[in-house]
């Protein structure tokens, strides 16, 4: 892994990137028009799967809602902006990659931001998904084809022979008394907001609402 790091285009590098993108502005049609960090032309690809080019950590700007002395963009700085406190932050000043994606323009760090960290803390922070969503359970979720619904007992139930369940050590769904929001089920009741009742490691019972038999998506 550490190799492949030394491979990544030195500061240097990037720069000569951008400075070629600029000259090319004459000949190329823009393809970002938002108004965001980095060249606005592609270096490959279209806007359904392009690559526009690297950005550097100053190109973002200020994070203005900061503390003084934490408006600069580091992987520390970002951390404290959405509010995620679990974890330790790495590669504090790391350059970023801009894509296209579907229409949509995407920064993606080059290397991790942070470790020791969970899925929960990070959902919990609302940094998961990247479109301000509750996300989606199957199947587009974190259990997706192994989650089912059983109305007898009014639970979602995990396969947990493929993995591991709700109660997974650093990764547990919630206890007793909290609230889940489940979203992506053919039937309409199983969406929405539950309370949990009771919770194994396959399985989470609710109350709220009548849950209806749903099998898990197909494999």
């Amino acid at each position: 892994m550490a190799e492949n790091f030394l491979n990544l285009p030195t500061q240097e590098t990037q720069k000569e990137i951008a400075d070629a993108l600029k000259k090319m502005a004459n000949i190329a049609t823009p393809q970002d028009f938002t108004g965001s960090p980095g060249s606005e032309y592609l270096m490959a690809g279209d806007k359904q799967n392009g690559f526009y080019g690297f950005v550097q950590p100053k190109e973002f700007g200020l994070i203005t809602a900061n503390p003084e002395g934490k408006k600069e963009l580091t992987a520390t700085n970002l951390a404290t902006a959405i509010g995620l406190t679990g974890g330790t932050a790495i590669n504090d000043t790391v350059a970023w990659m801009k894509f296209s994606r579907k229409g949509k323009v995407l920064f993606v760090p080059v290397m991790p931001l942070r470790h020791t960290v969970t899925w929960n803390q990070i959902y919990n922070a609302g940094a998961v998904y990247g479109d301000d969503s509750v996300g989606q359970t199957p199947p587009n979720g974190r259990a997706g084809k192994r989650l089912r619904v059983d109305a007898a007992t009014n639970s979602f139930v995990m396969d947990t022979t493929e993995g591991e369940g709700f109660t997974k050590d650093g990764a547990v769904l919630g206890a007793i008394g909290d609230i889940i929001v489940t979203r992506g089920f053919a039937n309409a009741a199983n969406n929405g907001e539950f309370t949990i009742a009771a919770i194994t490691n396959s399985a989470v019972t609710v109350t709220g609402g009548t849950l209806v038999t749903e099998p898990s998506a197909p494999k």
